[in-house]
């Protein structure tokens, strides 16, 4: 399973780009990639935009920021 992050204006045809993708769920264990550096900062630094931002996975399912660092929290 693969997770992005989309903020305001993105689409999503933006997830192929690094700094879209979150990581990957594998073997029961998390892969982070370039976008989990960038919700990170995010959340340290751009309290306001977090209402807008969206996590989907690669089923298209969407997720809150909570729902996400809860499954991530747990693996």
């Amino acid at each position: 399973m693969i997770y992005y992050i989309l903020f305001p204006g993105d689409t999503e045809e933006d997830c192929i780009n690094d700094a879209n993708q979150l990581g990957h769920m594998s073997f029961g264990k998390f892969h982070p990639n370039e976008g989990l550096n960038v919700l990170r900062d995010a959340i340290n630094n751009f309290e306001h935009l977090l209402p807008s931002i969206k996590i989907i996975d690669s089923n298209s399912k969407h997720y809150t920021i909570e729902e996400f660092l809860d499954i991530v929290g747990k693996l």
